[in-house]
């Protein structure tokens, strides 16, 4: 399925990068505070807190029409994720050399972090309304839907509520665990914004942008390799991880 929907999406890509090669076209710079948690399909395995990251995208919309675009871009996603706690104790990250052997047994109600970067490819289309009367110069914009592929950079574990257990004298922070995540990821969402011209037309002149967008992944963000103990007994790890992003955006485009 993974590999269908990457085809799929590489196909329309390139599909509509040809078909409206001779559009007109604008680009951009985005800037993004990021707001990130994970869930889990597991009742064992629950939410308990957000990351707080960043993300860049320099964008291009291809315009079919003048209130309508497709567009595209190339950037970065940093410290993505979410804290989860684990009811259960067990091997969750048998694939990474951590810094303490005994974090291969961690014990139950262990808190982790995880803090993952990735190279992100948005692709969406945008709708446009016309110029506000009333509010010189200003639009507001819809993208949706947008889909993000991305592909995992690094990723670090924060493993905590240990602290005063008889065989752990502290937590630990920045763990490497880039093996266990999953290297690639595609998520889908959508955007409201809207756009101030500063010069010339939104199509042709230069526009700040400032918005607000949802996404959530389909591909599960762990690989699930590790091992869970429940009642002494020893299971797999099969959860399913999705991650859920809000950005606040603003940007250039030009």
């Amino acid at each position: 399925m993974k590999k269908s929907l990457l085809v799929a999406f590489l196909m329309l890509g390139i599909s509509l990068s040809s078909s409206f090669a001779q559009s007109e076209t604008r680009f951009g710079i985005q800037l993004a505070p990021t707001f990130s948690w994970l869930g889990t399909d597991d009742g064992d395995i629950g939410t308990n807190g957000t990351n707080l990251g960043y993300a860049m995208v320099i964008k291009a919309d291809l315009f079919f029409s003048d209130k309508a675009a497709f567009s595209f871009g190339l950037g970065l996603g940093l410290n993505q994720g979410g804290r989860l706690l684990y009811n259960h104790g067990g091997d969750y990250f048998p694939n990474s050399e951590l810094s303490n052997p005994l974090l291969a047994t961690l014990p139950d109600m262990v808190d982790v972090r995880y803090k993952v970067n990735y190279i992100q490819v948005p692709l969406s289309l945008k709708i446009m309304t016309d110029e506000i009367l009333q509010l010189r110069d200003i639009r507001f914009t819809v993208d949706a839907p947008i889909f993000t592929l991305g592909f995992r950079n690094k990723a670090f574990a924060d493993i905590t509520g240990l602290s005063g257990l008889a065989a752990f004298d502290e937590n630990y922070y920045k763990e490497s665990i880039t093996k266990e995540v999953n290297p690639l990821d595609l998520a889908w969402g959508f955007g409201l914004g809207m756009e101030y011209s500063l010069s010339g037309s939104s199509k042709d002149g230069t526009s700040l942008m400032l918005g607000l967008t949802y996404g959530q992944s389909i591909f599960d963000v762990t690989r699930n390799q590790g091992i869970k103990r429940e009642d002494g007994v020893e299971v797999e790890e099969d959860s399913h991880a999705t991650r859920h992003n809000i950005n606040l955006v603003i940007g250039l485009a030009f």
